[in-house]
């Protein structure tokens, strides 16, 4: 949720910006954050406060070494890192691109975490193909885990962090075989057209956006869409559009709802 309440972090109070990796910049996930990256060392140098009254508060590189290890546990790498420092160190975001690659359209998969000093958040850890972190504490992703900063942080947080990888990585198997059902299963252009109006009626893309999903069904933008007839043209159709971020999850589920009963799921 957001907290209007807070301005905006202002760069002159925070430290240098870093270099931005090329795929996070690529698919444009730093777009909120990227100009107050900074290299890794600044992170460590950030002091964590002192317990206080119950409060536990984490150092930014324990919560980046407990995510690290996870990941490493289940043998997935992470190609490229950005870390973002703000609120004068009080506030860590770090974004990561692991080796993973989606069954879905062979996307990348992307990894999030977020720490603060100031008692506004919960260590947060994110995992999936849409990873999205702005300064407001607008958190997404399909695997979302996060832990306060109380008594217990250390012992509860690594095992929810390990529970929470494990559980992406059954996701993705489960994500591949819905891929393989889909794109094996025909799909008329009329009935598809029908399958369309469906997803409007789901609210899975708004009466305004019609024509575009309707133009990327019928000739899509990238050529292997293109292939086949097929229940994952018509995804790829829909996917393409960009969702907001606040009803992203809710629309992906209404999304697969209708289109695993057409692929017999």
């Amino acid at each position: 949720m957001f907290d209007d309440s807070l301005p905006a972090p202002d760069p002159a109070d925070d430290a240098p910006a870093g270099p931005v990796a090329s795929v996070i910049r690529a698919r444009r996930l730093d777009r909120y954050v990227g100009s107050f990256a900074v290299e890794w060392p600044a992170v460590k140098a950030v002091d964590t406060p002192a317990q206080k009254d119950g409060w536990v508060p984490l150092p930014h590189d324990e919560l980046h070494a407990l995510v690290l290890d996870a990941l490493r546990a289940q043998d997935i790498g992470v190609t490229e890192q950005i870390h973002t420092l703000y609120r004068r160190g009080d506030r860590y975001i770090g974004l990561g691109v692991t080796d993973l690659v989606s069954p879905a359209g062979g996307r990348d998969v992307f990894v999030g975490w977020f720490n603060s000093h100031d008692r506004s958040a919960a260590a947060t850890l994110l995992l999936g193909e849409q990873v999205t972190v702005c300064f407001n504490l607008c958190l997404y992703a399909e695997v979302k885990v996060a832990r306060k900063h109380t008594r217990h942080i250390r012992r509860d947080l690594p095992l929810l962090i390990e529970d929470a990888v494990g559980r992406f990585t059954q996701a993705m198997t489960d994500q591949a075989k819905r891929c393989d059902a889909y794109r094996e299963t025909p799909l008329e252009r009329s009935s598809g057209n029908d399958v369309l109006i469906q997803l409007l009626e789901r609210g899975v893309f708004p009466p305004s956006r019609i024509r575009k999903v309707l133009d990327e069904w019928t000739q899509p933008t990238i050529p292997e869409h293109a292939a086949a007839w097929n229940v994952d043209r018509l995804y790829q159709a829909v996917t393409f559009q960009q969702t907001p971020l606040w009803d992203m999850g809710r629309r992906h589920r209404a999304l697969h709802r209708v289109l695993d009963e057409v692929a017999g799921v």
